[in-house]
C-alpha cells in the first residue's frame, strides 16, 4: 500500500470513527431520557395503585344497588 492510500484509509477511519462516536452519544442521551420518562411513569403507576387501594379500602363508599334497580 502506497503512502498516499494509507493516509485515505486513515482518514476513512478516523471519519468512521466520528460519526460512530457522535453515534453513541446520541444513544447514550436518548437512553438517559428514556430512563427518566420510565422513573416518572413508575411513580405515577404506584401513586395511581395507592389511589385505588385507597379507594377500595374506604369504609364510606355504599355497597347498595342504585335505585333503579
Amino acid at each position: 500500500m502506497e503512502p498516499d492510500e494509507q493516509q485515505q484509509a486513515i482518514i476513512r477511519l478516523e471519519s468512521q470513527l466520528a460519526h460512530l462516536q457522535r453515534h453513541v452519544e446520541q444513544q447514550d442521551r436518548e437512553i438517559y431520557r428514556q430512563g427518566e420518562l420510565l422513573k416518572r411513569v413508575v411513580q405515577q403507576s404506584e401513586k395511581l395503585r395507592e389511589r385505588m387501594e385507597d379507594m377500595a379500602d374506604a369504609k364510606d363508599i355504599p355497597n347498595e344497588r342504585p335505585p333503579h334497580y
